[in-house]
């Protein structure tokens, strides 16, 4: 583990000013002495996210008996500007704990991401996914309930103004109230999905979205991964190599061109991966089965049906019919770019990587290979990820999206992404080796798993203003309390604390471990004490920042034992550090912890190695290490607090098992015992080293 807490915070000046402010307007009310200092180190803009707390009620009672002194409270450090938010602009937040969690989560071009980079790519990362090799989701504790949500809104909002508030800064033309980060009855959010099946004159208008969609079993087969790898071919080596093979196959359609002229036929685009698989025995199978779009179930087990449910069924039934007959339609030329597009598809399409991470021969994995890609297509429609994708490749043209989400999926290694998030879902089930009887129904449970989490919806909170504040103080004895209140969302980040006050928009304990679980969005996960027991976060988090410290050992261990598990990501950053160039054959991730084992594993080292730990630490990626993050504030107590915690940490796991433990530590602690007595004290249990007796 490193432990980032050398670096210590830079006060602002709006930190000690916010406190003043706060102080003033306590001092007036003659409630002076009940806000800690704690509460102003702890939440940015406290008097927005500041509710069920004590101190707030007290303000606000006290300011309906003397709302002349309303005016006292109309601070811009206390409160979050609602104008400032619908129009995407920076809020002025001079806070040292929350710029050094911006600094550490949102580094580089971190809010263009959609999933966690790779443990192990299978080529270069590229777009903007390009040198985040490293980056890892952080789990954030905090001792305070206001400091989850007002972390996870705040966040979150940073994340979107970078990527949809830039967008819209970048495209002209736009009705204003359609781009405010508020929508309403009239104005959906900008941008719209991009993706989406729509009729026209009663036939299918956007058929090449169904590029991202085709199971094609022969481009699946024209990439191959593990090869790929064994003979260090680069991204540049594999995109000439699959297209070469491409090519090759569109020379045997070229009898199906029979329109005249020089204009490009943009149906081609589906239409040579549906000839391509024509002899495919799988996709014969699939396309006999009538009911093509399966009915999903989210995460409560509702069954759920998209707004262009029935679009798109039209549009499966052109493809099927096409795929029957497709001397139907003449096509004219090939468009130029065709090649590369399915290139392209058949290394990054979300369906094709889907049915690899299978096994194309797998019965039943075209359709679920379907199923899937039509989850992930569901998040590319999301306003954030579209912004992604065009600010990373350009503001798409009608009919050019399609192609930059394959692009995306290239440069995101989503084939790598996918065997990565299979292998850790199917170690957690214990389905790694199974019959072939019991293939399909495995591949059954894990394609639930990944949709589920998929659809798991982030929450949206109340955040106060200060007109909503002086409206509920002008106005007390209405019902309508709330109604000034505006809602923020958050989806780069969430919380998790005691939510019984949140109603239906706040999160289940189990969404929220499936969703820091997996490789997509959110990234940032900050909570309370609630947090801190029976729950793991360790697939894709290797850095815990604690906003507050805790106040004993005991749960400073708790805090870092949710990260610090079986093949957690640190552990697997490291062994594909190491074990990354070794030759594959055929389950990438099994073999190099096996072949790790058999490296790592000795007759002194115990089972844990190498799946919760790793020897010759010299010999591994030490940017890939578990990070301990603690933003202490200078000259506050917090340093020695910190300090005291550590000296004491080995002392509270001498006393595991012992009566009044707490006693013997401050025994020990408060006597000055060295450490290398307390190293002659210790009986060593520890299963990291084992003397071997002759």
């Amino acid at each position: 583990m490193d432990s980032k807490d050398n670096n210590h915070l830079q006060v602002h000046e709006d930190d000690i000013l916010a406190y003043a402010d706060m102080d003033r307007v306590l001092e007036e009310l003659e409630l002076r002495g009940t806000m800690p200092v704690e509460y102003i180190k702890s939440a940015p803009l406290i008097m927005s996210f500041m509710q069920n707390y004590k101190v707030k009620h007290d303000i606000q009672e006290e300011m309906k008996a003397k709302p002349e002194k309303l005016p006292l409270l109309n601070s811009p450090r206390l409160w979050i500007n609602k104008n400032k938010v619908a129009g995407y602009k920076p809020l002025n937040i001079h806070h040292a704990r929350f710029e050094k969690l911006k600094e550490t989560v949102l580094s580089g071009e971190a809010a263009r991401l959609l999933w966690v980079p790779p443990s192990l790519p299978y080529y270069e990362l590229g777009g903007p996914f390009r040198n985040q090799e490293n980056f890892s989701k952080t789990l954030v504790f905090s001792a305070w309930e206001m400091v989850p949500r007002a972390v996870s809104t705040l966040i979150s909002y940073e994340a979107e103004r970078l990527t949809v508030g830039t967008l819209i800064k970048k495209t002209p033309g736009q009705q204003s109230e359609r781009r405010s980060y508020f929508p309403d009855s009239k104005n959906k959010r900008f941008p719209p999905p991009r993706v989406t099946f729509s009729v026209k004159d009663k036939e299918p208008a956007n058929m090449n979205a169904l590029c991202l969609l085709h199971p094609s079993v022969t481009l699946a087969s024209m990439y191959d991964p593990i090869q790929a790898m064994n003979r260090d071919m680069s991204i540049k080596d594999i995109l000439r190599e699959v297209q070469g093979k491409i090519e090759g196959h569109l020379d045997g359609f070229r009898h199906y061109v029979r329109r005249e002229g020089q204009r490009q036929d943009e149906r081609w685009y589906y239409m040579a991966p549906l000839l391509m698989g024509r002899s495919q025995p799988r996709i014969q199978e699939w396309f006999k089965n009538p009911v093509l779009q399966s009915v999903d179930e989210d995460y409560d087990g509702v069954v759920v049906q998209e707004e262009d449910s029935h679009a798109l069924s039209l549009h499966l039934e052109r493809l099927k019919s096409l795929y029957q007959d497709p001397e139907q339609v003449e096509l004219g030329l090939m468009p130029e770019d065709l090649a590369r597009v399915l290139t392209n598809m058949a290394i990054a399409s979300p369906a094709i990587c889907a049915l690899r991470m299978l096994g194309p021969d797998t019965p039943g994995a075209v359709g679920l290979s379907w199923q899937l890609a039509k989850t992930i297509v569901e998040r590319f429609n999301t306003q954030e990820a579209i912004a992604m994708v065009d600010l990373s490749y350009g503001k798409a043209g009608e009919g050019v999206h399609w192609k930059n989400i394959l692009r995306y999926c290239l440069d995101g290694n989503l084939q790598a992404v996918l065997d990565e998030y299979a292998h850790m879902l199917l170690d957690g089930h214990d389905k790694q080796h199974c019959s072939p009887e019991e293939v399909e129904k495995r591949n059954q449970t894990l394609i639930r798993d990944m949709i589920r989490t998929l659809k798991t919806h982030t929450a949206s909170y109340n955040v106060d203003t200060y007109p909503a504040f002086r409206h509920r103080v002008k106005n007390y004895d209405r019902i309508d309390l709330k109604k000034k209140q505006i809602r923020m969302r958050s989806s780069y980040a969430v919380g998790f604390y005691d939510m019984k006050d949140e109603g239906k928009s706040g999160q289940r304990k189990e969404n929220i471990r499936l969703s820091l679980n997996s490789p997509f969005r959110p990234f940032v996960l900050t909570t309370t004490s609630i947090g801190q027991e029976g729950l793991d976060f360790h697939c894709y988090c290797r850095k815990i920042f604690h906003w507050n410290l805790p106040g004993n050992p005991i749960d400073l261990e708790q805090r870092e034992g949710r990260i610090n598990r079986y093949k957690c990501h640190a552990i697997r950053q490291n062994i594909a550090f190491k074990y990354g160039k070794n030759r594959f054959y055929r389950d990438v991730w099994q073999e190099m912890f096996d072949h790790a084992l058999l490296q790592e594993k000795s007759s002194k080292t115990s089972d844990l190695v190498p799946f919760w730990r790793l020897t010759g630490q010299d010999t591994y990626n030490p940017a890939c290490n578990i990070e301990r993050i603690v933003p202490l504030y200078p000259l506050s107590r917090d340093s020695a607090r910190y300090e005291r915690l550590i000296k004491i940490l080995s002392l509270y796991r001498l006393s595991l098992g012992q009566t009044r433990q707490e006693e013997l530590i401050e025994y020990l602690f408060e006597n000055g015992v060295s450490q290398e007595e307390v190293e002659q004290l210790f009986m060593n249990l520890s299963p990291y080293f084992k003397e071997v007796f002759v």
